[in-house]
């Protein structure tokens, strides 16, 4: 047939004598031409060659806290405050909503913490226990977002109190900023710095 396999032996190729393994180089056959020496083991006087000197690992010097890196840091624990704010805030209303609904559908827990309805309540106990689940569920939520946005903005509020004073300088500078008055004049106000 024709798809029977056939039991094929594997065959090494051959390589005829006298072809590439008689190849020999030598070392004027290097590009560069032959190796150098190695120095002799030993310095003059039988004293043992120095050693070459180990170098050690550079260490890597913290980068100083510059005024810019100061200030980008601020924003962005500011902009991850007000984010963490807004979860905490979503799911306080959420929350809110899920407990107005608790006692709005007549569930009730009782002092054993156990859920039970009011009698003639539109509920059943499993929907009392599927708002009570919702209630503490959104209840960690607006924990973990308040408690995240208070310690995020104490972060920015340390980083932004501790800022390092600008070196001084033996520069002058001279600022000049628009303003308005409470008459809505226009106003210029220039300070020298020296």
């Amino acid at each position: 047939m024709f798809w029977t396999r056939r039991k094929h032996e594997r065959r090494e190729p051959v390589l005829a004598a006298g072809s590439l393994f008689d190849l020999k180089l030598d070392p004027r056959d290097r590009a560069g031409g032959p190796l150098q020496t190695a120095r002799p083991n030993s310095a003059p006087g039988g004293a043992k060659p120095p050693s070459p000197k180990k170098r050690k690992p550079r260490r890597k010097k913290p980068r100083p806290l510059t005024l810019r890196r100061l200030f980008y840091w601020c924003v962005v624990l500011g902009i991850w405050a007000a984010v963490a704010l807004g979860v905490g805030a979503f799911g306080w209303a959420r929350q809110n909503q899920a407990a107005n609904d608790f006692s709005s559908g007549g569930c009730r827990t009782n002092p054993r913490a156990t859920i039970t309805t009011v009698p003639g309540a539109s509920r059943s106990i499993a929907d009392c226990q599927n708002l009570e689940s919702k209630v503490n569920s959104n209840y960690r939520l607006e924990l973990i977002g308040l408690v995240g946005a208070g310690v995020l903005a104490a972060a920015g509020l340390v980083l932004w109190i501790t800022e390092p004073t600008p070196p001084v300088s033996d520069t002058t500078a001279l600022s000049c900023t628009p303003e308005l008055t409470l008459a809505l004049a226009p106003r210029l106000t220039c300070q020298l710095r020296f």
